[in-house]
């Protein structure tokens, strides 16, 4: 069924996105996507699911990113928004590949690769 969110701070809703399981700490990554059709993201979050240990689903964005005006660079410096990229999980790191988007509403198709470390939870 629906699940009940937790968290002071929940993403927008969104499109083409990279969403993946992180099997090491049971948790769904998510990056970027489209909350409009103008408004590419690269906001960067963690959604924690239920487990013996805590039953709430909850959303966490990830440290040091907040809100930037939309099509701009992030504060975490992930990639630049973009939408419909390949991704996957391997050693420790989520792979981001392609996409389109850009700075400043850009038309951009990438053929860029960038890694998020989930243990420092960095690019």
């Amino acid at each position: 069924g629906k699940e009940n969110i937790e968290g002071d701070e929940q993403p927008c809703p969104r499109t083409q996105h990279a969403a993946i399981m992180i099997p090491s700490s049971k948790e769904i990554f998510v990056f970027g996507g489209h909350a409009s059709p103008t408004q590419r993201l690269n906001d960067c979050w963690m959604l924690k699911i239920p487990n013996p240990n805590n039953p709430e689903v909850v959303w966490e964005r990830v440290e040091g990113d907040k809100d930037v005006p939309p099509n701009e660079q992030s504060a975490i410096d992930a990639p630049p928004p973009r939408a419909n990229m390949g991704y996957t999980f391997y050693n420790g790191k989520v792979y981001i590949y392609g996409g389109h988007g850009g700075l400043s509403y850009a038309r951009t198709a990438f053929a860029d690769i960038y890694s998020f470390d989930v243990e420092t939870r960095t690019w």
